[in-house]
């Protein structure tokens, strides 16, 4: 997710300007063999790095209050976690570069079960949510809103 300087609203994310010429060869490349984008979603990091602006609930893939859930600004999807944002914000970002339909896995996705002084939320009863709720989300065959249809795979350690 480090590539997107700015990931929101979800439907006008795009990639870091930086890498623009290799990204349309990358998208090229695995829109033609029909490859997977492969995907790093930290969800611990990023409701860590937004100051706690996010519920935890929202990172935990836990149930809150539909006024709670995150809407995109042009969509109007409501987001009930971080991780289908992500996800979704990596499609988005793929559009605005590339006409092929490349399918995103997440090939890494976690929870801290550990960390420092200020990291409270780190603990081994937040991974084992985090895990548990992540497996529930998978199993359920639904993607994320811009793709309700989509099944998302994940790797998860």
């Amino acid at each position: 997710m480090d590539m997107i300087p700015k990931s929101f609203s979800l439907s006008t994310t795009t990639f870091n300007f930086t890498f623009t010429s290799t990204i349309h060869g990358i998208l090229y490349f695995l829109g033609t063999k029909i490859l997977f984008y492969m995907l790093n979603a930290f969800p611990y990091d990023t409701y860590a790095q937004s100051n706690w602006v996010f519920l935890i609930q929202y990172a935990l893939f836990e149930p809150h209050l539909v006024v709670r859930q995150i809407v995109e600004l042009k969509t109007f999807f409501h987001y009930k976690s971080m991780a289908d944002a992500m996800v979704d914000a990596t499609y988005y970002y793929i559009l605005a570069y590339s006409s092929l339909a490349i399918s995103v896995i997440m090939t890494e996705t976690s929870w801290p079960w550990s960390g420092e002084a200020n990291e409270s939320d780190a603990t081994v009863k937040k991974a084992d949510t985090f895990n548990n709720n992540l497996i529930r989300q998978l199993l359920s065959g639904s993607g994320p809103p811009s793709q309700p249809k989509m099944l998302v795979k994940s790797y998860i350690y």
